[in-house]
């Protein structure tokens, strides 16, 4: 491990006295990248023939009638270039041209050339497209040209080419290193074998819309099914195992076919194959990549293993690893899920009482409105809960959601018998469950999704909600 060189990734200046200041500083530089191109019509070449680069630019290529929007951001000190290429999930605000992780070149310090996929240009938004063109003509194939004149450009030689992208970018990647021979490809949760992809549904629209059936095994540029071709380039596979359809429709059918062995952390089992394999739970886990640091990480082990021909070394770090990205998407699926309850809450939070605050279990598994004027011990509260609910399965039938009101955790309240018979009549009105254990007792219903435990408590707290506090004020006292 001592070999390995990662690239620098912040410039303190040596004279300046050390602070956080000078470091803080040196961050800000690091990360402003211009961004006037966002508002900037490209340059457009209809030929490679008059094709120049002129610092940061917008430009566009049109190819033998292929229209490939583009964009460069330069690094005059760097002899690497980094190709970021696009995805699916397209939405109104960026559906085409997108461009992926431009804002990472700076910290990767290489030149960052991104390019969308030219089959979204007829604002045809259906499903992940992986640049794959037509029956006859593949889009990547055709692309190769254009990565061709920006390296000779800025002379960069094809082992400094790195190709990124996730998803569909990360198909892309590890397809534009099969026919670049000699270069790079670092691909997070890509797809491998295209007819698994999107339970049917993708297959269908290529099918329905394109006229191609991506589960042919016969395609005429081997676009399917990738297998590994490329004796000289290097391929950084980073997959989820905590994702299904990656790790066990995608990934598993992919090591089978190109004999790679799959194994926690990162490692590499096959000449030219490295496999960065984490289990990191999310909320989305097919999303959950490393970000700007790991991508340098992984563009630092390529070097290595290129040089050295050993991962080994980096076992033990890499599972450090894992539990840092772990970390993170905990976090940040815990504010993903406080979002989430905050949109589908809005519909009942005007009918609760002005002295009513609301508070959320982290994990997901409860919203709940508590009362602080009626108990200072926070023993009355309205609650909807279900184990690991996602947005996913909001209008689901599946499965039961509990819509709840929590009366009391006080024994002598719980005992009271007229408390008793009051709350079994208000639960055969509303035809509820009456739950009594010994220092607590509270009204439960449940339901086929969020949505109905939501109108079913709004509706429950409209019409029992003063009739409840009243009955109960003598006794909370």
């Amino acid at each position: 491990m001592a070999n390995v060189i990662f690239p620098s990734i912040l410039d303190v200046d040596k004279s300046d006295a050390l602070s956080a200041k000078s470091i803080n500083q040196a961050r800000d530089k690091r990360d402003e990248v211009f961004s006037d191109w966002i508002e900037c019509e490209p340059v457009i070449f209809n030929s490679l023939e008059s094709f120049s680069l002129k610092g940061l630019s917008r430009f566009a290529v049109d190819l033998k009638s292929i229209w490939y929007e583009c964009l460069f951001i330069p690094n005059l000190n760097s002899d690497v270039l980094f190709v970021s290429l696009s995805g699916g999930g397209r939405t109104d605000r960026n559906r085409y041209p997108r461009f992926l992780r431009w804002k990472y070149a700076n910290k990767l310090n290489a030149n960052m050339l991104c390019i969308d996929d030219p089959m979204y240009k007829g604002n045809d938004f259906k499903a992940v497209k992986w640049y794959y063109g037509t029956k006859n003509v593949s889009y990547l194939k055709e692309m190769v040209p254009i990565i061709e004149a920006v390296s000779a450009k800025l002379k960069i030689s094809r082992r400094n080419i790195y190709f990124l992208g996730s998803s569909g970018g990360g198909y892309a990647a590890n397809y534009m290193a099969n026919i670049m021979d000699g270069t790079n490809a670092i691909s997070m949760n890509p797809q491998f074998v295209l007819k698994n992809w999107g339970h049917g549904s993708v297959r269908k629209v290529f099918k329905v819309h394109h006229n191609i059936d991506i589960s042919d095994e016969n395609d005429i540029h081997n676009r399917n099914n990738f297998i590994i071709t490329s004796k000289n380039s290097v391929f950084f596979e980073i997959i989820n195992m905590s994702s299904k359809e990656d790790f066990d429709a995608q990934f598993i059918p992919f090591s089978q076919n190109n004999g790679v062995t799959p194994k926690y952390g990162i490692s590499s089992s096959r000449k030219n194959v490295i496999t960065w394999l984490h289990c990191t739970d999310s909320h989305s886990p097919h999303s959950a990549n490393p970000t700007d640091l790991g991508i340098l990480i992984a563009r630092s082990l390529i070097e290595h293993y290129r040089k050295y021909k050993e991962l080994d070394s980096f076992y033990n770090l890499s599972q450090i690893l894992n539990e840092e990205i772990r970390s993170k998407y905990v976090l940040h699926s815990k504010m993903f899920y406080i979002n989430e309850w905050k949109k589908r809450l809005k519909s009942i939070c005007y009918v609760l009482p002005s002295d009513v605050i609301m508070s959320y279990n982290l994990d997901n598994s409860y919203v709940r409105f508590v009362f602080k004027s009626l108990l200072n011990k926070k023993n009355i509260y309205y609650q909807i809960s279900r184990p690991k609910i996602t947005s996913e399965d909001e209008n689901s039938s599946d499965g039961k959601y509990i819509y709840s009101f929590s009366i009391t955790r006080e024994p002598e309240i719980v005992q009271n018998e007229d408390v008793i018979l009051f709350f079994q009549k208000i639960c055969k009105l509303y035809k509820l469950r009456l739950i009594k254990n010994t220092n607590s007792l509270k009204i439960q219903g449940t339901c086929g999704s969020v949505v109905l435990a939501i109108k079913q408590l709004k509706k429950f707290i409209e019409s029992s909600n003063e009739v409840i506090t009243t009955f109960l004020k003598p006794y909370l006292k």
